[in-house]
């Protein structure tokens, strides 16, 4: 159990910096243009993921309620994309040693906006599920825009092959 979450990680990971190095190489100024989506631009999408990669992993690494104030700013993009690389590595980082039970514990979250008991690893789940959707919102957003050059191709089995 605990090596397939791990494998989820690690995916997530590398599908983040198959993004990065992408929009790596997009203008700033394209990055930050306005586009009707979730998040109006491509910059405050990537810091919305980082964001809540951020929340959650402190939530799972303590099981309680966290004081956790990242909210979208107005940066540019290459220290979202930085902060992005960061907050994915961190989970291959904080979760690698922990133990099969640690996974499976159940704890409570209980914020303003939600309350939910479950298994750590069901909010592991979630966050990394949460981090795959927007990844998609990107690349559609991008599409918008009018970039098609180089777009990533993030599927779990690319990396599966890619990383064996």
């Amino acid at each position: 159990m605990k090596s397939d979450y791990l494998d989820l990680c690690h995916y997530n990971k590398w599908a983040n910096s198959m993004i990065i190095n992408w929009l790596e190489s997009i203008d700033e100024e394209i990055l930050n243009q306005k586009i009707a989506s979730s998040f109006n631009s491509l910059n405050k999408t990537i810091q919305h993921i980082d964001y809540w990669q951020r929340f959650w992993l402190l939530f799972i690494l303590e099981g309680s309620p966290v004081q956790y104030n990242g909210r979208i700013k107005n940066q540019h993009t290459i220290k979202s994309l930085e902060m992005l690389a960061e907050s994915s590595a961190n989970f291959l980082d904080e979760l690698n040693d922990k133990n099969e039970e640690f996974f499976s514990e159940e704890i409570h979250l209980n914020e303003s906006w939600r309350k939910h008991k479950a298994p750590r690893n069901a909010f592991l789940k979630h966050v990394l599920n949460h981090s795959n959707f927007h990844r998609g919102q990107i690349i559609t957003m991008a599409r918008g825009l009018g970039i098609e050059k180089g777009i990533p191709r993030t599927d779990y089995l690319i990396f599966s092959k890619e990383t064996a």
